[in-house]
């Protein structure tokens, strides 16, 4: 997925570390995200596309929540060639650094992608993968 136009918005820092998640789910990404939002008292998602490929996104201080649903599944592994195969969605979380300096060194993988892990697969009822990290 591409990240959305500012991704310098979270914090306002462009440092930070990427979490990609990925999973398959015959939701529209509106249903996806609302069901996503009210489980974790997100604000609302503001919607985009690229290429007729729709995205959305949600800020949180310190984070922010990318998630596509492209036409084509095979979308996302043109994007990520490590995306799971048959993934229909691909969910990025943006953690700004400054959020980790303030936390426990392994507060993302404790703490953030559990929580979100288990919202999607209990929204979903199918699981999700944990696939890449990557920062900058």
């Amino acid at each position: 997925m591409r990240e959305t136009q500012d991704d310098s918005l979270v914090q306002g820092t462009s440092s930070r570390v990427a979490e990609y998640l990925a999973t398959n789910s015959g939701l529209s990404l509106e249903e996806f995200c609302e069901g996503l939002r009210a489980r974790q008292n997100l604000p609302p998602f503001q919607y985009d596309s690229e290429d007729d490929d729709p995205y959305a996104w949600a800020d949180l201080p310190h984070i922010r929540i990318n998630v596509s649903r492209p036409a084509r599944p095979e979308t996302l592994q043109d994007w990520m060639p490590n995306t799971p195969s048959g993934s229909t969605f691909q969910i990025i979380l943006l953690v700004a650094e400054d959020a980790l300096c303030e936390r426990p060194p392994d507060w993302t993988k404790t703490v953030v992608l559990p929580k979100f892990i288990t919202a999607i697969e209990e929204m979903t009822g199918c699981p999700v993968t944990h696939y890449s990290t990557s920062s900058r």
